[in-house]
């Protein structure tokens, strides 16, 4: 099944709508999001990895190694609610965050 990409006048007025079902925009806006932020950290970590290898600072095996302490686990679980929110908002009617458990 092939579905052609066209412009489908405003589905909102903020929005433009580009498939028939607007969920589908939506859902793609998602995983657009979702691939944006996966680039910017693997971008991020390339360039923090080869500078700590270069200074002598760490190894690779030292990163793997690692493992988090308490108060690391509880920041790693507050920004990773806030990235679910800011992709999830996509697939929302509102444009607001789900609400999940």
């Amino acid at each position: 099944m092939t579905t052609q990409l066209r412009h489908i006048p405003m589905a909102r007025e903020d929005r433009p709508q580009y498939f028939d079902d607007p969920a589908v925009d939506r859902l793609l806006q998602m995983l657009l999001e979702l691939a944006a932020e996966l680039w910017a950290v693997k971008d991020w970590q390339f360039v923090v990895n080869r500078l700590l290898e270069q200074r002598g600072v760490l190894t690779l095996e030292d990163v793997q190694r690692y493992q988090p302490t308490e108060d690391d686990q509880k920041l790693l679980a507050v920004e990773r609610e806030k990235f679910v929110h800011r992709f999830i908002k996509h697939i929302s009617p509102t444009m607001e965050p789900l609400k999940y458990e």
